[in-house]
């Protein structure tokens, strides 16, 4: 309310007063009564805020029906006001607090409010951010100036200086660090359709100033296994879509001198003069066949605590003497602890890591071969069961042996010709009724002339569905190596719906062939056995199959399921221990508290990638042809494609 509304309403309160009391004598002017400035007070304090005061003059006008105006007396009143914008005298400001925060604003508190906006943005340093309290976290407007012209019409001036704007914005909103910023920014990049992406690099100009350095540049080239002459060719159509790769001498300097000092290339062969292999010193067939310790074969069935470790000098000695009296006959060499051959590397035993891929790929194909022997065995026990406790698949079994499957697919399809035919007579199709005839005759030939042949391994209903476990569970023995898995396969087949799925079709083929209770138990024990065994080795395996660090403190951890690993095995199958099961009980827990890390990190699992890599790199040398070049080219490419300045910038 301004003061000239205020003026008006206490202009006319004088008035109505006025009229009250001076209505019989209307020749003469009447100052106002005290009631009367009372209620000029009392409105102007009611209706004003108490801020300030200001001093006007209040005419008081005699008012006559029918007698003009002969004179004006004036009368100073003080009135209190403010300078702030007024509502209206029937809303007040807890009024206006109490309405809903969707409720809209009335022209008053428009006007309020843009005041106090301009008043807060004022107060804050840069005049570009407003926090308003909310007795929790702040409430936070960021200024930003409404465009009159779109920025395609603008000048570059005008582009920058709002490209500063956007920048603050997103600096606060990404936490004002610039590491935050670029990656909000990137972030946004990303949700961008790609099309609009490729446009706006356009735009930037980015795609004509990319250049690649050359450490990126030589990461790539053997990343990709290109030769030199491919590289260049690479670079040329790279450098057509805006792509500039450093030169070519840089980066081959740099190569020279990351294998300058590593690859060293020797005459040494590999090949005795009688052309007969190197052999490795210890194998697991022989009766020494441990690296670490001087344990035999035939004592890793049974638990020791202590036993004579190896060391780089006994195995040199050792190999020494075996050499000397017998000339390398093999026959001889477990009197000499299987050291058929000196060490091609000189390294302390103790610095050598237990090669875990191949403990785990002979521990799960240690497993899965019990398991296979254990179906193999109640295949044979239902085959030898009375017809009473049979049920068809297993009279199948015990008629046809390992034809077994053979006489299951023909009664199949003699169950659905003959299904076939009894349609045939219903319609009355005689040219069907001959044709489903036949067949029915053909295929009951067939079955009488199958034979009883004996029971093979792997072949019964029971041990057969092992393998369409596997199936499902993508997991495919190897054809030759006596059906071992890959690394990926044993990690899968440790978990608990595989190995579980496993032990339970053991259960559900017995119950389809045969209703002997003891049999079916028998089914149940093994279910629990090889469950118990698998869930001992998966809980070892989760333990040290990693390259991250291990606490000293959880060393006893692994160490006590190893051990109940190791008893559960003795205990299901005591003359079954294999020496990589004695590599994990004794020389695993030491190497791990020697060096705080997982098998993983140390172990074999980066010589065995670098086959397919080695393989890689013998066809793109074969067209070298001395020996001692093409040696030293393979050795110098894979040293490139790991080199730890290189991989860090793959």
């Amino acid at each position: 309310m301004t003061i000239i509304d205020q003026l008006q309403q206490l202009t006319h309160c004088i008035i109505a007063e006025t009229s009250t009391t001076s209505r019989d004598d209307s020749h003469h002017m009447t100052a106002p009564s005290e009631t009367t400035i009372d209620k000029i007070q009392y409105i102007g304090s009611h209706n004003v805020p108490h801020s300030s005061q200001i001093h006007f003059t209040t005419p008081f006008i005699p008012i006559a029906e029918s007698t003009p105006l002969k004179s004006l007396r004036t009368q100073t009143v003080t009135v209190d006001t403010s300078t702030s914008p007024m509502f209206k005298h029937d809303k007040s400001f807890s009024q206006s607090l109490g309405l809903s925060e969707n409720a809209p604003l009335s022209k008053e508190e428009e006007k309020l409010s843009t005041h106090l906006v301009r008043r807060k943005l004022n107060s804050d340093p840069g005049k570009q951010t407003l926090k308003c309290r909310t007795g929790g976290q702040p409430l936070v407007l960021q200024r930003v100036v409404a465009p009159r012209k779109h920025t395609t019409l603008v000048r570059t001036p005008t582009k920058r200086k709002r490209a500063k704007i956007l920048n603050k914005v997103r600096s606060y909103v990404a936490g004002y660090s610039g590491e935050s910023t670029d990656t909000q920014l990137a972030t946004e990049l990303k949700t961008l359709p790609t099309t609009r992406r490729q446009k706006i690099v356009l735009k930037a100009g980015v795609k004509q100033k990319l250049k690649i350095s050359r450490h990126h540049t030589l990461a790539m080239k053997e990343a990709l296994g290109m030769s030199w002459r491919q590289g260049k060719k690479h670079g040329k159509l790279l450098k057509k879509v805006g792509i500039h790769l450093d030169s070519e001498k840089p980066f081959r300097e740099l190569s020279r001198e990351i294998v300058s000092d590593f690859v060293q290339v020797e005459g040494r062969s590999f090949i005795k003069e009688d052309d007969s292999e190197y052999t490795s010193p210890y194998g697991p067939q022989g009766t020494y066949p441990c690296l670490w310790c001087l344990m035999p074969r035939r004592d890793m069935h049974n638990p020791r605590d202590h036993c004579e470790h190896r060391s780089l000098e006994s195995l040199l000695a050792d190999n020494k003497t075996f050499m000397q009296q017998t000339d390398g006959e093999k026959k001889q060499a477990n009197k000499f602890y299987n050291s058929l051959h000196a060490p091609l590397v000189g390294i302390e035993l103790g610095k050598v890591s237990p090669p875990y891929l191949h403990i785990l790929l002979g521990v799960v194909l240690k497993h899965h071969k019990l398991l296979e022997d254990a179906a193999h065995k109640l295949d044979k026990k239902v085959a030898c069961q009375p017809d009473d406790f049979l049920l068809p698949l297993g009279k199948l079994l015990k008629r046809y042996g390992s034809q077994w499957g053979r006489a299951y697919e023909l009664q199949e399809r003699l169950l659905y010709e003959e299904g076939c035919l009894g349609f045939s007579e219903l319609s009355e199709s005689q040219g069907q009724i001959d044709k489903y005839t036949q067949q029915i005759h053909k295929t009951e030939q067939l079955i009488s002339f199958l034979m009883h042949k004996e029971l093979q391994p792997r072949i019964g209903p029971i041990a057969s569905s092992l393998d369409t476990v596997l199936t499902n569970h993508r997991i495919t023995p190897q054809a030759y190596h006596s059906r071992s898995f890959v690394g990926n396969h044993c990690h899968k087949y440790l978990q608990s719906a595989v190995y579980t799925d496993l032990t339970q079709i053991i259960v559900t083929k017995t119950q389809q062939c045969t209703s002997n209770p003891m049999i079916i138990d028998e089914a149940c024990t093994l279910q629990l056995l090889f469950d118990n065994l698998n869930n001992a080795f998966s809980t070892v395996h989760r333990a040290i199959s990693h390259t991250k660090p291990i606490a000293p403190s959880s060393l006893p951890e692994i160490e006590i399921a190893i051990d109940t690993y190791m008893a559960t095995c003795r205990r299901m199958f005591p003359r079954k221990i294999i020496p990589k099961q004695h590599l994990l009980e004794k020389h695993c827990i030491p190497h791990i508290n020697q060096h705080l890390f997982g098998l993983g990190l140390l172990g074999e699992q980066g010589t065995e990638n670098s086959h397919q890599m080695i393989g890689m790199l013998e066809t793109r040398a074969r067209g070298i042809k001395n020996d001692m070049c093409k040696l030293k080219f393979i050795l110098s490419s894979h040293l490139l494609q790991v080199a730890p300045a290189l991989r860090d910038s793959v």
